[in-house]
Order: structure tokens, then C-alpha cells, then sequence
């Protein structure tokens, strides 16, 4: 068994893992709606495995602290980047002025299969906005106001642009071209 687990942890097939992971990130680039989540999350489970193996059999790693430290780390992150990309939710929605924000409007909805978030929850409507434009009509950024109701029910006006999302629910709304 220790062997089996010994070959588990191997540097060859960390290479084949960290191929894989670089294959599905290529097919995952940009988010296309069409690419399962599939693609990022089986080489990232192997990779962790892969990990986990090598930390508990490769004495070079665990019995020294410093980089016993570093690779557990990096396992951590592997498995939060899994993690994230089975909860995630990638959407687009179209608003206009005075409209209130509906989770059925969303578009180009990409999310994880693991994705059970509050999109009813979320309450906000879209008020006036601006767009900046230097010479020759090129776009800067963009300042929109959202109203959303506070803790005791009145509106309030929060500003929300590219670079300024509006945080509710645990959802990051930013405003695009």
C-alpha cells in the first residue's frame, strides 16, 4: 500500500497534472458558457492527490518544516481553487433605469454545480448613470447609482462603477460597457 501510494506522489504524474490543469485552462479561457467546470476541477483534484501523497511519503518535504509549511499551502489552494470553481457563478445582466434587479434577467449564466447562492435575496434599483469618454470617444470609466434599501427599509444610494462593485449577498455586480 505505502508504495502504491509512494508512486501516487510522484513527480511524473505532477507533470501530467499540471498538464492537464494547463489544457483545461485553455478551454476554460474567457469562461465560454459551453466548457463544463469539469475541465479545471478533475486535474485539480488530481493534483491534490497527487500533493497529498507526496507530503505524507517524500521525507524530503516532511521532515523539513519550512517547506512542509510551503506544500501544504499549496495543497490549500488547490483545493480552494476546486472549491471556487464548483460554487462559482459568472453572469451577465442587462438593466435600465428605474428597473429592479430580478435573477431571472441574468444572461450568459455560467456557474458551478455546486452553486446554491441567494439571488433572491438581492435587492437594488438601477438609478441614473455616466459613462466618461476622453477624445475620440474612447470609453472611460462608467459611475452608476443603484438605490437599495438599508436595515430599516429606506432607500440609500450607493455608487458602483468598473472598478467599484457593489457587494450584496456575497455577489460582486460591477458595471461594463
Amino acid at each position: 500500500m505505502t508504495l502504491k501510494v509512494h508512486a501516487l506522489g510522484s513527480v511524473r504524474l505532477a507533470l501530467l497534472g499540471m498538464l492537464l490543469l494547463g489544457i483545461g485552462a485553455a478551454l476554460s479561457y474567457n469562461n465560454p458558457v459551453s466548457t463544463p467546470v469539469w475541465v479545471l476541477v478533475v486535474p485539480l483534484a488530481f493534483l491534490a492527490i497527487n500533493l497529498l501523497a507526496a507530503i505524507a511519503t517524500n521525507p524530503r518535504i516532511n521532515r523539513r518544516g519550512g517547506l512542509l509549511v510551503f506544500h501544504i499551502g499549496l495543497l490549500a489552494i488547490i483545493v480552494l481553487a476546486g472549491i471556487g470553481r464548483l460554487t462559482h457563478l459568472d453572469a451577465q445582466l442587462e438593466i435600465t433605469e428605474g428597473s429592479a434587479f430580478s435573477p431571472q434577467e441574468l444572461t450568459e449564466v455560467n456557474k458551478g454545480p455546486f452553486h446554491f447562492g441567494a439571488l433572491d435575496k438581492i435587492a437594488f434599483v438601477q438609478g441614473s448613470y455616466t459613462v466618461e469618454y476622453a477624445a475620440g470617444m474612447v470609453r472611460g470609466l462608467t459611475h452608476s447609482q443603484v438605490l437599495m434599501p438599508d436595515e430599516r427599509g429606506r432607500l440609500v444610494t450607493r455608487v458602483v462603477g468598473d472598478d467599484r462593485p457593489l457587494v450584496l449577498e456575497g455577489y460582486r455586480f460591477y458595471t461594463t460597457f
